[in-house]
Order: structure tokens, then C-alpha cells, then sequence
């Protein structure tokens, strides 16, 4: 299986750097595809414990505040095929299933959140659950803002920094994250 990714380079590079200043903590990437963007983290950092969440079937149902996105996108791609693909990375464990119900981290605190979904409801679902266990320093990353395709994850975003009374910031100039 060819790995792909949907993230910019630059977005990869970015993320990476931090790891390297990030704080001790479990680095997340909710939204995994085909595991280019985790693949890279992976193997650039094989001293974090990253855990990637997917359901590996392609995108759940969009809702009303989603404008491009469908049920079913990013389909092509196999739980199994995605496994084979980063099984040469001990640092990496995949998860299939929809988030966060299928969170098989417990309280372990999180150093990054990369949350590449896309779509609102589940944009704001992946914030609401897993900032509560965000280190100091820590960031939470949301590829999907402010993409022309992806006004539910823009939206959910500005929600979850409503709610929380947070700024998100944005490095490289157009790549939002909350930082903790």
C-alpha cells in the first residue's frame, strides 16, 4: 500500500518541530487515512508513543454544518492495509473505530492532538474529549480549519474556543492549534 498523506509538508514539518521542544505525553492523531502524516511523526520521533484513531471505512455521516465532505470519503483504505503499512514502527499503535469511543488511552496525559476529521461533529467531539488530559505546553492541532472544504471543522474550532476561552494559535501563519 502506498502511503499518502492529506496534510501540507509544511503543516508536517511544523508538528515535528514541535515533538522536538514537545513536553513528556502520548501524541495523538485522530483522522489517520492512509498514515503518511503519522508515518512521518513515527519515524521522525521514534522516541514518542503515538496512537492513531480511524475508522478505516471512510468518513461517518456529515451533518447540516458540513459543506463538502460526505459519508464515505476517504474510504480507500483498509484498517488492515494501513497496520502492514506502519508495522516497521513500534512507537505507533492504530485503533479502528469511531472517536472518541474507541479512546483506548485511559488519563495518560497528551503532549500533541493532530486532528485531521474534517467534519464538525467530529472535529468538536475529538476537542471536547481529549482537553482535559493536554499538558502544559502541549498543543492541539486542527488540520482541517479554515480549509475551503472543511467550514464544519472551522466552525467546530471556533465552538470549542468559545466554550473554552481559547485562542487558537497559528503557526506557519495559516496552521490552527490551541496551545496549553
Amino acid at each position: 500500500m502506498d502511503i499518502e498523506h492529506s496534510t501540507a509538508d509544511g503543516r508536517l514539518q511544523n508538528m515535528s518541530r514541535f515533538i522536538s521542544e514537545a513536553p513528556a505525553g502520548l501524541i495523538i492523531e485522530v483522522g489517520v487515512w492512509k498514515g503518511g502524516s503519522l508515518r512521518y511523526l513515527a519515524q521522525t520521533h521514534p522516541e514518542r508513543t503515538f496512537f492513531g484513531f480511524d475508522t478505516f471505512e471512510g468518513m461517518p455521516q456529515e451533518g447540516p454544518l458540513d459543506n463538502a465532505h460526505k459519508k464515505g470519503d476517504f474510504g480507500n483504505t483498509s484498517f488492515k492495509d494501513v497496520q502492514q503499512a506502519l508495522s516497521d514502527l513500534p512507537n505507533v499503535t492504530l485503533v479502528k473505530g469511531y472517536f472518541p469511543d474507541s479512546d483506548v488511552t485511559g488519563n495518560q496525559p497528551i503532549a500533541m492532538v493532530h486532528c485531521d476529521v474534517d467534519l464538525y461533529e467530529s472535529t468538536l467531539k475529538t476537542f471536547r474529549h481529549l482537553a482535559g488530559r493536554m499538558v502544559p505546553g502541549a498543543r492541539m492541532y486542527c488540520d482541517d480549519a479554515f480549509q475551503h472544504t472543511c467550514e464544519g471543522a472551522t466552525l467546530a474550532l471556533c465552538q470549542f474556543a468559545a466554550e473554552t476561552n481559547r485562542v487558537p494559535q497559528f503557526d506557519l501563519g495559516s496552521h490552527p492549534a490551541f496551545c496549553f
